[in-house]
């Protein structure tokens, strides 16, 4: 009896160690899970934007497709370098959070273009060398404005933004925008010049075709006159401003028989999330 006892006690410290074995966590493999599971992460962020190619040679979108074309940084996390506002006669300046801006030049020029930043309540100034490269960490917003008579505009805004200590200079690498990486710094001069040229041909195309369904008109009168803004799409509506007032009770009817609108016309402004469309006509009849 006493011989089947001690059997049956080594049996279940045996299976007791074992268990706490099979247990334990060997460090190499989490460390092999972690390298794998960044790398995907790297290479989902590179791959985020090869529907730009897709989509950029189109000519008739859906609302979610145009949106995705205009607004694809939206919000989105980056690490934006550039150089402190500054004049060229400056040595060092005093960086004043939603205040001052990031330039991609080293000096205030003409040719210069200014990132504009808003910080995180408490960000202190900053003593900052005068052409010295600096880097912030915060969440985008890339807008256009076409106008014929100043010119058409991109202004790249960055708000809850944070300083960034260690500083990556990428300058020149980014030379296509479908290929940009989020995990990277991104030097705020490559990103203007790529994401005005993106709006450019956008705008260059002429007139563009969305289909999608209806939504509601807005009248609005103004010192230029009266515009009708007619929404198409739920989740990511497309405003399309008509050269002449439409049919509401025809528009209305189309989406009460399930169908859906298309409108005609060229990308007039990317703000806010937002697409604009200017000199619209309604192809339905």
């Amino acid at each position: 009896m006493k011989k089947i006892i001690l059997t049956l006690t080594l049996l279940g410290s045996f299976v007791l160690l074992n268990s706490c074995k099979s247990g334990e966590t060997d460090p190499s493999t989490n460390e092999t899970s972690q390298k794998e599971s960044d790398e995907q992460k790297q290479a989902e962020n590179m791959d985020s934007f090869a529907f730009l190619k897709e989509l950029a040679p189109k000519k008739s979108f859906s609302p979610e497709e145009l949106a995705r074309l205009c607004t694809f940084l939206y919000k989105k996390e980056i690490v934006l370098s550039g150089y402190p506002y500054a004049y060229a006669a400056d040595t060092e300046i005093e960086f004043v959070p939603n205040s001052t801006g990031i330039l991609n030049a080293k000096n205030n020029s003409i040719s210069s273009t200014e990132v504009k930043i808003k910080f995180k309540e408490g960000t202190e100034n900053r003593k900052l060398k005068a052409g010295e490269l600096f880097a912030v960490k915060g969440k985008i917003d890339v807008e256009f404005a076409a106008d014929e008579q100043w010119g058409n505009t991109t202004t790249i805004k960055i708000w809850d933004a944070e300083f960034v200590e260690s500083v990556q200079d990428t300058k020149g690498q980014l030379s296509s925008i479908d290929q940009l990486d989020l995990t990277v710094p991104v030097y705020c001069g490559d990103l203007h010049s790529l994401m005005h040229q993106h709006f450019e041909a956008i705008r260059g195309k002429g007139n563009i075709t969305v289909t999608g369904d209806y939504q509601l008109t807005i009248t609005s009168k103004t010192s230029y006159g009266t515009h009708w803004n007619v929404t198409l799409g739920k989740q990511t509506p497309i405003r399309c401003y008509t050269k002449e007032e439409p049919n509401n009770d025809r528009l209305n009817q189309i989406r009460s028989e399930g169908k859906q609108i298309s409108a005609q016309g060229v990308l007039q402004a990317v703000q806010m999330g937002g697409v604009d469309l200017e000199e619209c006509v309604i192809l339905n009849k």
